[in-house]
């Protein structure tokens, strides 16, 4: 569920031409990596966002 400054700023952005993908805020690490994974998969880069994970993972 979107937050009333998230749909704000959402269909401001709409408006204004850009590709507008809202995601849920994040209260969780799971979340935010799920967010990550999402957005990665939307702009076609979800390798990128797969390998950014693993690596911040094996740095820990």
């Amino acid at each position: 569920m979107l937050t009333g400054f998230q749909q704000k700023v959402t269909a401001e952005l709409y408006q204004q031409g850009f590709n507008v993908y809202p995601v849920m805020p994040s209260k969780s690490l799971y979340r935010i990596i799920e967010n990550v994974m999402v957005v990665g998969s939307l702009i076609r880069r979800r390798e990128k966002a797969i390998v950014k994970h693993r690596l911040r993972k094996a740095y820990k």
